[in-house]
């Protein structure tokens, strides 16, 4: 699918100021890992530490990744020697008026067609997201991203109560001004959806819950998204390498992890089978803390022992686990 220019829009330029700073690096946060190949489990990158922005130098011990919420940050840590970042891209990005219309049109569609038509129309949309982030490198640096999918609240997208009965209405009268049965079945599959988005609204129970869990095919359509960027950098000589980092989903992840893999198939052919990763799970340490813990996971690490969590994932399935420290994020653009 080609994209043309105007299609591409701005990347919020706005750089979020912290403790006083202006300039584009501070935001940016270092992340240290330590990474661990462990028997019967695979591979584990474990957060240990997070810094204030510094420019990289060789001499830092250890894998050190760069995170980044916007393209002058993405730009800025290339340019001080970070070859590995991690994309956090803030979910603003979505609140644009056209994107929030076709977001609540795929919330709101009766039909499976109907979602997918409204996925279609936003796919062209993101993948211009994702290849604004990226351009900003230079062509010839070699960078590997590791990408948080652009990813929302739900609560922030659905229309209001109000209007959700409101459109009840009017739905109901069309499905009874209508002769054509498969309309009137349409039109009532539509009139049943809102419904279930009222009465989830009315619950009270989602203040968390983001697109990625309630539209399964949300995944699909980011990681088309971003491949296709990433093919289209290839194609104008970047050296760019981009790995998704899923959140922990319990019993969705499986799906999610297909997705990616098949999008990375579908856009990406042979290219899908190289050396490094295509998609890794992200566990919050906050998450994981809650589980059981397990005698037989305990590995040897950084500062004493360390405990796998019992959780409900074959870690053979994903590329790598990336174990997060949860409450000690800095960035405000993460969203996950």
């Amino acid at each position: 699918m080609k994209l043309s220019s105007n299609q591409a829009e701005q990347w919020d330029k706005t750089v979020v100021q912290r403790h006083g700073h202006s300039n584009s690096t501070a935001g940016i946060r270092i992340i240290e890992l330590h990474q661990q190949h462990i028997h019967h489990v695979g591979t584990l990158w474990r957060e240990t530490e997070y810094k204030n922005f510094v420019p990289y130098s060789p001499q830092l011990d250890g894998l050190h990744v760069a995170q980044c919420g916007s393209s002058a940050e993405v730009q800025a840590a290339a340019e001080a020697g970070y070859h590995k970042l991690l994309l956090a891209p803030s979910h603003s990005l979505l609140m644009k008026s056209e994107r929030v219309r076709l977001i609540r049109e795929m919330l709101l569609a009766g039909t499976a067609g109907e979602r997918a038509t409204a996925l279609q129309k936003l796919l062209p949309l993101m993948t211009a997201e994702y290849e604004h982030m990226l351009a900003v490198l230079h062509r010839h640096a070699a960078i590997h991203g590791y990408v948080r999918l652009l990813d929302a609240p739900i609560m922030q997208l659905l229309p209001s109560i109000a209007d959700l009965e409101l459109r009840m209405g009017v739905v109901q009268r069309f499905a009874a001004d209508s002769d054509l049965s498969v309309e009137r079945h349409r039109l009532h599959q539509q009139w049943l959806k809102l419904k279930q988005w009222k009465q989830w609204l009315h619950s009270g129970n989602g203040d968390k819950c983001m697109l990625s869990s309630a539209v399964v095919e949300w995944i699909d359509m980011q990681a088309e998204a971003l491949f296709r960027a990433e093919q289209r950098l290839a194609n104008q000589g970047y050296d760019i390498q981009l790995t998704v980092l899923l959140p922990y989903e319990a019993g969705s992840w499986k799906q999610h992890v297909g997705c990616v893999r098949l999008a990375a198939e579908q856009i990406l052919g042979v290219h899908a089978t190289r050396s490094y990763p295509i998609v890794g799970i992200r566990i919050e340490h906050a998450v994981s803390a809650r589980k059981n813990m397990s005698q037989s996971g305990r590995i040897g690490g950084l500062g004493g022992q360390f405990v796998l969590p019992e959780i409900d994932m074959d870690w053979e399935e994903v590329d790598f686990v990336w174990m997060s420290r949860g409450g000690e994020q800095t960035n405000e653009n993460d969203h996950f």
